[in-house]
């Protein structure tokens, strides 16, 4: 191996010791144009090396790439990327069904994009409102390799591109899961050049022709399903044609875009991350799920007159993020779930919940599933003092309850909202602190306790956080902690 990738003599050595036998076809990949030739050096510059007798990792030669295919089909997934002559990579399939060649025209696959990319400085090829469309140097990135190889959740799919002007290389990376119709997408940076770059907008994933299946408009077909959340009105679930959304079928291309946004670190706090968008001409379905705590951008919108997705985590343009990748440096994306189903919305969640448990770690918390009573939500509201939660307590232990969790207020003299006070208990809200202690009792059998969320709003409480102290208030001893450095 050279660098990562088989010797030329040791591939050219085993292509001649081939007694003249048809090259290997490998079970869901498939090159279109360019084949392996019988006994002779691999016209499709493509080399196989068997790793630990089990990992196929298949590497694709820049030179002899040009104007060929590359197609799998992975747990009931199809993706078919091509590649022209110029080395441009388009992704013009992602989705349940098989590619039909019928339903892109050569006319639009320039629009089918792999990747965008957006650096400070550059400019882009067209102007069309906010959209993250036409980017540079996302246009002229081109093919450099790929690996097609396996991990331990499934197989993998990573496409390389580099930009010749920069010196930027991007890598595409499509983690399948051995099982379920959904695969986690994120691109890669790495600054090889000798000036800095700087990232406005990289895309996790991309994908255009959501709408190219069926003859039918897709004002009339495409419906989306977006989950509407909010405080205290959580998981609303709601349905709609595009034209419903303000993005009608007009001409081959708006300035208009269906997009969500989260900016800061209450991911969910309008929409969680995350849509469906079902084609119930031709029964399919597409899903995503942005996989981050902060913040987050997707959008559709419409090129080449077909539907694009781009999903990504924050924008310059949306969330006022920006990355400076020096020479030597490198960058990931937000990684972005999608998947694809024969179906509507149940199936198309089915998938994703059947995902979700893949990637979820194992943990006690999934095992014991432990009862806790928190004393805020319809409630106490943040005013807890001993004679409201002593009677609390006893009916939380009668219920069953492991954990009794004193939410909010509870350092606070009066109103608590953006009155931090010294994170210490208040001795006015708690002049009988022992009896609360007493009366928890039942609850330490489960190694439990008294648990104090800090909390707070307005200028007191960043005075607080710029201080870095916070209490533990320990029942399980009957003992309390003064403030003591925030650790990492």
């Amino acid at each position: 191996m050279n660098g990562g990738r088989p010797d030329r003599g040791s591939v050219s050595k085993r292509i001649a010791n081939g007694r003249g036998l048809p090259a290997p076809r490998f079970p869901g990949f498939t090159l279109t144009q360019r084949d392996f030739a019988l006994g002779q050096v691999f016209i499709g510059g493509f080399f196989g090396d068997f790793a630990c007798g089990y990992d196929l990792l298949l590497y694709g030669k820049v030179s002899d790439l040009a104007n060929s295919s590359i197609r799998l089909n992975e747990n009931g997934l199809h993706l078919l990327l091509e590649i022209t002559e110029e080395r441009d990579v388009r992704l013009l399939h992602f989705g349940a069904v098989p590619f039909d060649e019928s339903t892109v025209r050569d006319g639009q696959k320039a629009g089918f994009r792999l990747l965008e990319l957006q650096l400070s400085g550059e400019d882009r090829a067209e102007y069309h409102g906010r959209t993250h469309r036409a980017t540079y140097p996302g246009l002229r990135m081109r093919y450099e390799t790929h690996r097609d190889s396996r991990t331990e959740p499934g197989r993998k799919l990573e496409v390389e591109l580099r930009d010749p002007a920069t010196g930027l290389k991007a890598v595409q990376h499509f983690q399948f899961y051995d099982g379920v119709q959904t695969a986690r997408c994120w691109a890669t940076l790495a600054n090889e050049g000798e000036a800095e770059a700087d990232v406005e907008y990289v895309s996790s994933f991309a994908l255009t022709g959501l709408d190219k299946e069926g003859e039918r408009d897709r004002d009339e077909k495409m419906v989306l399903t977006l989950a509407h959340n909010g405080w205290q009105s959580e998981l609303q679930w709601r349905s709609y044609t595009l034209p419903e959304l303000g993005l009608s079928h007009l001409i081959d291309r708006t300035s208009k875009r269906v997009s969500c946004s989260n900016t800061g670190s209450w991911s969910a706090s309008e929409h969680l991350p995350m849509a469906v968008l079902e084609n119930r001409e031709a029964g399919t379905s597409l899903f995503w799920q942005i996989e981050h705590n902060g913040s987050w951008h997707w959008e559709i919108i419409d090129q080449v007159d077909r539907l694009t997705l781009l999903a990504s985590g924050p924008t310059e343009h949306d969330n006022h993020w920006w990355v400076r990748l020096r020479p030597g440096q490198q960058f990931a994306s937000v990684p972005v779930a999608v998947g694809a189903v024969a179906g509507g919305f149940e199936e198309a969640i089915g998938q994703l919940t059947a995902y979700r448990r893949k990637i979820r770690r194992p943990n006690a918390d999934n095992r014991e599933l432990r009862i806790i009573f928190n004393d805020y939500m319809n409630c106490l509201w943040g005013d807890p003092t001993t004679a409201k939660l002593l009677p609390l307590i006893d009916a939380a232990a009668e219920a069953g309850c492991e954990y009794f969790c004193i939410d909010a207020g509870w350092y606070a003299v009066g109103e608590w909202w953006d009155g931090v006070g010294e994170w210490l208990p208040s001795s006015e809200r708690f002049p009988g602190r022992d009896q609360i202690c007493a009366r928890l009792h039942p609850f330490q059998g489960h190694g439990s306790g008294l648990v104090a969320g800090a909390r707070g709003h307005g200028d007191q409480q960043s005075q607080a956080c710029r201080d870095g102290r916070r209490l533990v208030f320990q029942t399980a001893r009957q003992t309390r902690q003064r403030p003591q450095p925030l650790s990492a």
